[in-house]
């Protein structure tokens, strides 16, 4: 690393701060997909100002979900999330694209993460797509899970 780059500063999902050079060329060198990149440490996104990090060892699943959002006289609007879960509960959901303009771009963002992730070495154990337990929701819901 240069001495003209600095440590970027990582926050976990657990609330912890890591700022170290490892995580910095993992993130400098990490494969983007919009709002997500894949290094090979972990999962790297911002939000707002901040940025985050999720190691491979903490994800147990992870998988696409559309929102259709119907409006009066257009087709109707899709939104596309990456959902990641851990072993206790849902770490996190992030938003491919806030405009109308780009759904197949978003959608194929999302593809191309979930592909990548099938290749990278820390990653071999995340289970990849969205596994249906048969239960019934308890309200009509808009979510449909790729």
């Amino acid at each position: 690393m240069s001495q003209n780059d600095r440590i970027i500063r990582f926050r976990t999902h657990t609330g912890h701060i890591i700022c170290d050079e490892l995580h910095t060329q993992d993130y400098n060198s990490s494969a983007s997909f919009k709002k997500i990149r894949a290094g090979t440490q972990g999962l790297y996104y911002k939000e707002l100002f901040r940025r985050y990090f999720i190691p491979y060892t903490d994800i147990c699943r992870i998988y696409k979900q559309v929102q259709i959002i119907p409006v009066d006289d257009s087709p109707a609007y899709e939104h596309y999330r990456i959902i990641i879960e851990g072993n206790e509960a849902r770490i996190t959901e992030i938003m491919f694209g806030e405009g109308f303009m780009n759904r197949t771009e978003d959608n194929d963002a999302a593809d191309r993460l979930l592909e990548t992730l099938r290749h990278i070495d820390n990653a071999k154990h995340i289970c990849i797509g969205y596994e249906d337990d048969g239960s019934v929701p308890a309200k009509k819901s808009i979510w449909r899970r790729a």
